[in-house]
């Protein structure tokens, strides 16, 4: 039953990250897709190293798909629709991982919840996956 749970909730946690990845940003009226991460929760970390504002967008973009995707084949090899074999439990914190530097490095509050579930999940895989 908590499998089942943690699965569903993966799926949608990585369903949640790739929309974001090509949301626009809610402030601007110029709806061009990807602008969420860079222009509305904005990159503290990136920003400070240096990088151009379209180099920005691409990590944005390319970590929220690679983080998203991850995320929804981590939730599906939980359920047990996918085989990963003995490698679920490195498939899935690569996944966290991903997610975790995206939402670090694009933090604003709302990553929070994003932060708690990866941190739920990687707990669960370590306990009880």
């Amino acid at each position: 039953m908590i499998r089942t749970i943690v699965g569903v909730l993966t799926i949608l946690h990585g369903i949640i990250t790739l929309i974001l990845g090509f949301a626009p940003n809610p402030n601007s009226t110029s709806y061009q897709l990807g602008e969420f991460w860079p222009d509305y929760a904005g990159s503290w970390l990136l920003s400070n190293l240096g990088v151009p504002d379209e180099t920005i967008v691409f990590i944005a973009i390319g970590f929220s798909l690679l983080a998203g995707l991850c995320l929804i084949l981590a939730g599906l090899g939980i359920l047990e629709f996918i085989d990963f074999g003995e490698l679920i439990e490195e498939f899935v914190f690569m996944a966290i991982i991903l997610s975790l530097f995206l939402v670090i490095s694009f933090f604003y509050p709302m990553t929070l919840i994003a932060i708690g579930a990866n941190i739920a999940l990687g707990a669960y895989m370590m306990f009880k996956g």
